[in-house]
């Protein structure tokens, strides 16, 4: 059976007849703190930015070096790889008879 004295105490509680709405975004009073923390966290993602852009430069520095040692390297294989390819000719070659060609 029902307890109808209980259940008027709880109706206008659970249905209030004044048709007031309840807030509709209950995070709203949170605005200006979650601004805070909205700042908060660009301030974060901002310095590690920062950060990345900096160990960006310093790896684009070491593989520019490195590209450069790369690229003495490559000169002087070719010109090894040219003489021993084509024969240096500059050099004289003593035959068996003793001349020189």
């Amino acid at each position: 059976m029902v307890d109808w004295a209980n259940l008027r105490w709880w109706f206008p509680i659970l249905w209030p007849n004044d048709k007031a709405k309840p807030n509709p975004d209950p995070e709203a009073e949170l605005g200006p703190l979650r601004t805070d923390l909205d700042s908060e966290r660009l301030l974060q993602m901002l310095t590690v930015a920062q950060d990345l852009k900096a160990v960006l430069l310093q790896r684009r520095t070491a593989l520019q070096e490195w590209q450069k040692d790369l690229e003495a390297r490559e000169k002087a294989v070719r010109g090894l790889w040219e003489d021993l390819a084509f024969g240096n000719r500059s050099h004289a070659v003593v035959t068996k008879r003793g001349s020189t060609t």
